[in-house]
């Protein structure tokens, strides 16, 4: 029998509360719900950690990520570019 993945994305608008959602969910520390961390281009923010917060990688890294289908989403904001 294959085992059901169930998926729970969380999108809004910058301010909006995702991280603060995030924290409780990683709080509870669910032994069932596994985190995706994203890819991005833009340097790390004070306080970010690569591979909790974000895969931190260069363009180039990103490009290679994207094709050789490691990046299933892409997005760009402010220059920088966003991938899951």
């Amino acid at each position: 029998m294959k085992k059901r993945v169930k998926i729970l994305a969380i999108i809004g608008k910058s301010g909006s509360g995702k991280d603060s959602l995030m924290e409780k969910i990683k709080e509870a520390n669910l032994k069932n719900v596994n985190i995706i961390v994203g890819t991005t281009t833009r340097p790390p923010r004070e306080g970010e950690v690569d591979g909790i917060d974000y895969h931190f990688v260069s363009y180039e890294k990103f490009l290679t990520l994207l094709n050789t289908l490691q990046i299933a989403d892409v997005s760009s904001f402010n220059n920088w570019h966003y991938g899951t």
